[in-house]
């Protein structure tokens, strides 16, 4: 699985949340890292990369959820925006999941290089 990539003209790199020996740690947690990894996590991120979907790499396709912690949905704050690959729709969607739910190593953020 690749970790640098271009997408709609901007370079970015998946960057782990999960530390050694860490199969899944909780939301909370990791929120307070991506804040500290200093990785984009808004929804203007999130639809940049859905509108330029056809440029993320098929290798990635069920392999990760790229998440945007800052993004809290309106209805619930505890829910936070991640997208993931959908077979049935053949697309990336936007997708929502508590922050007290477990996190595992298919998770990641995106940070932008350019």
């Amino acid at each position: 699985m690749r970790n640098q990539f271009t997408i709609g003209g901007h370079t970015y790199e998946l960057v782990p949340f999960l530390e050694e020996g860490e199969s899944s740690v909780k939301g909370h947690v990791m929120v307070e890292r991506a804040h500290a990894l200093n990785v984009e996590c808004w929804p203007g991120e999130t639809f940049f990369n859905l509108d330029h979907q056809e440029d993320i790499p098929t290798d990635l396709r069920d392999k990760v959820y790229i998440v945007f912690v800052d993004w809290r949905s309106l209805v619930n704050e505890s829910r936070i925006a991640f997208i993931k690959w959908s077979k049935e729709r053949g697309r990336w969607v936007r997708s929502w999941s508590s922050v007290h739910f477990l996190w595992g190593k298919r998770a990641r953020f995106l940070r932008r290089l350019t």
